[in-house]
């Protein structure tokens, strides 16, 4: 049988999507997408994460990430997103990530023309110097057309995993 479509959702902080948080979308809308490919699209604009983890508890069969142009993601805690072990396929497209993405899944992990870097140079300060901006520790993870620029703690680090950049 064909593959489900993919159901995509608006996340508008101002209020001009279904939903005004990545956090919000995935546990209001848990139940709706169960078993379905989710695409996210952020609206342009500043959104805010608590440190979103994406673990087991995550009932869509592939999640999809993307962004306007003029959107960015950062964090109020040291780690922006956590892929963790029984998260589905994860896809994260033309985003601006400010703050650490942690991999540490058995699944697949595609990272397309996102952009790695510090918010300001007051975020810059507080991020530790030995912090990376992607950690794997786990998982097969893509990387393509990605941007790593104003980070103290470096660009990438592999612990574990499989990563090709190309």
């Amino acid at each position: 049988s064909p593959p489900p479509p993919l159901e995509s959702v608006v996340i508008d902080p101002s209020d001009g999507g279904k939903y005004q948080t990545i956090s919000e979308a995935l546990s209001l809308g848990a139940g709706l997408y169960q078993g379905k490919e989710l695409e996210l699209e952020l609206s342009a604009g500043q959104h805010t994460l608590s440190g979103l983890v994406l673990d087991g508890n995550l009932t869509v069969s592939r999640l999809k990430i993307t962004a306007a142009e003029a959107a960015s993601l950062s964090s109020n805690a040291s780690t922006l997103l956590e892929v963790r072990p029984g998260a589905p396929p994860v896809e994260l497209h033309g985003l601006a990530l400010n703050g650490q993405v942690v991999i540490e899944s058995s699944r697949t992990v595609a990272i397309a023309g996102c952009r790695f870097g510090s918010a300001s140079a007051r975020r810059r300060l507080e991020t530790s110097t030995s912090e990376r901006a992607l950690m794997i520790l786990g998982g097969s993870v893509t990387i393509s057309d990605g941007v790593f620029e104003g980070l103290p703690g470096g660009a990438i680090e592999v612990s574990g995993g499989d990563v090709s950049v190309l």
